[in-house]
């Protein structure tokens, strides 16, 4: 798996509900076209300066590299500032975007190291 993690603030006229259903409505566009597996949304506990982050956060995953690839290239072609991606990026402020690889824990006994 390929795991697509965004935080995110929304703009100062922009009220929280209005912002996180136009968030929910592209990655569930996203999902239903098989672009991306599933995606889950939350809001950070932590306030300044003890959190650094944004107070949203968005996990999207994507069954591997490829299909993120993918996603992103289908989305540049489509328009980055077109449909429901530009309708989200209307709401949002500022973001920060990291992108992990899912590991596989070895069974218990398999792990050597070194």
């Amino acid at each position: 798996m390929t795991h697509y993690h965004v935080w995110f603030s929304f703009k100062q006229d922009i009220p929280e509900q209005q912002g996180l259903e136009a968030v929910a409505a592209f990655l569930t566009r996203l999902c239903t076209e098989s672009r991306a597996v599933d995606f889950h949304l939350a809001k950070n506990n932590g306030q300044p300066p003890r959190s650094k982050l944004p107070p949203y956060h968005a996990a999207i995953r994507f069954a591997d590299a490829a299909a993120l690839g993918s996603a992103i290239k289908r989305q540049a072609q489509e328009g980055i500032h077109d449909g429901l991606h530009g309708q989200m990026l209307e709401v949002i402020d500022q973001f920060h975007v990291e992108v992990f690889s899912g590991i596989t824990i070895p069974e218990p006994g398999e792990f050597r190291g070194s």
